[in-house]
């Protein structure tokens, strides 16, 4: 009789190797078997391993958020984890999924989400929105980067009219925006109103219902472009005029495509910081595991070369919100207690370095999917001449 086959695994984290025979797909866990990677929401490194065995055993290894903490048990009926360990792990499984908890050596309760590896790669960045001031001078200015082997057929607005009545009550919104790509230095589309020429209105209208994006006013001036792009980067720039204006990337999926293998993996967005008025995305992850990525608010580094940019702002504060609640704010970068892992993934994503104790901000974290936004000023105790200037607001998919 030949023997099961025993696949090797690792976890580079610990410089382990290991392996094993295989079991049937039957048993007491057959739902719930498998090999799933886990992250530790809100920290930037916090990792973990659970390997679910179809009799019901369970394997789990949790790094970053306290010393290399393991535990073995059994998954109950109700598809939870049966053990004690001093982190006080709770993990509950599901096909294809998990989710939890355990204790920070600090004594903080730290939540845990977690898939399997066939389940891996489906977390994924799929909309960038930002609002800002615009002028015949200092148009809004977004990027973004698709990858994959298939042009990603994406959804690109600019809303001015839009933002005026219920429930968005914009003042002084942008009366008739712009909307360009680039791809370089080429414009490859445009669109000045969303509902010219009259013959995209039922593509457009369908890919908005998709992306999950509010709908716009038949007839409306604000524009709107549905695009097939390939892998590489793109610029989008909103003119028009000057007054308050909403640029938005959505990934728009199409039915045969598989979930993942086509993706943003960044979207930033270049504009004016005023007292007033912050600079502020927001982007949505959507998935059922965790998706780390990487922020940052960038002022100082654009006055240098090659950017070279005019009116930088001098010292950018970048703070991270779910809703109203702020999740983490950084200052200066290097100053945080992540600022290794924070310059190691920046290289490693092909972001540019920032200076090395440049006043930039950053943030790197795990993040359950859902809805987030970021907002870049100036901290509370700058000069009031220091509170103005021109900020880049990056987001990378930063896949440990």
């Amino acid at each position: 009789m030949t023997k099961p086959a025993r696949p090797p695994g690792s976890i580079a984290e610990l410089g382990v190797t290991f392996s094993g025979p295989r079991a049937a797909s039957t048993g007491a866990a057959a739902d719930s078997a498998g090999f799933y990677q886990l992250g530790l929401v809100g920290t930037a490194a916090g990792r973990g391993f659970a390997i679910v065995a179809t009799d019901a055993q369970i394997l789990v290894l949790t790094t970053g958020a306290r010393t290399p903490d393991s535990a073995r048990g059994t998954l109950t009926a109700f598809g939870r984890l049966l053990t004690t360990t001093a982190a006080a792990l709770d993990l509950a499984f599901t096909s294809g999924g998990v989710a939890g908890t355990l204790r920070s050596t600090t004594g903080a309760v730290v939540s845990l989400l977690g898939v399997t590896e066939a389940r891996a790669g489906t977390e994924r960045l799929i909309n960038l929105s930002v609002r800002s001031v615009t002028a015949p001078t200092a148009p809004l200015i977004a990027g973004f980067v698709v990858s994959g082997p298939a042009a990603k057929q994406v959804l690109l607005r600019a809303a001015g009219p839009a933002l005026v009545p219920a429930p968005f009550n914009v003042p002084n919104a942008l009366a008739d925006p712009a909307l360009q790509l680039l791809r370089g230095n080429i414009a490859i589309g445009q669109n000045d109103d969303w509902s010219v020429p009259a013959a995209n209105t039922a593509a457009l209208t369908a890919a908005t219902t998709r992306a999950g994006a509010f709908p716009f006013r038949a007839g409306s001036a604000d524009a709107a472009l549905l695009t097939n792009l390939a892998a590489g980067p793109y610029t989008v720039i909103v003119g028009g005029g000057t007054g308050v204006t909403l640029a938005e990337v959505y990934e728009v999926l199409e039915t045969t495509e598989v979930v993942g293998t086509r993706r943003l993996i960044n979207v930033s967005a270049r504009g004016l910081v005023t007292p007033a008025a912050p600079f502020i995305a927001g982007f949505v992850i959507a998935g059922i595991g965790p998706q780390r990525v990487l922020l940052r608010g960038v002022g100082p580094t654009l006055g240098t070369a090659p950017f070279n940019v005019a009116g930088s702002l001098p010292n950018p504060e970048l703070t991270l919100f779910r809703g109203t609640t702020a999740i983490k704010t950084n200052d200066d970068w290097f100053r945080d207690p992540d600022a290794t892992a924070i310059r190691d993934t920046a290289a490693r994503v092909g972001a540019f370095a920032l200076g090395t104790t440049n006043a930039d901000a950053a943030i790197l974290i795990f993040l359950e999917p859902g809805a987030y936004s970021v907002q870049v000023n100036a901290p509370a105790n700058t000069a009031p001449a220091n509170t103005t200037g021109i900020a880049l607001l990056e987001i990378y998919e930063a896949v440990p």
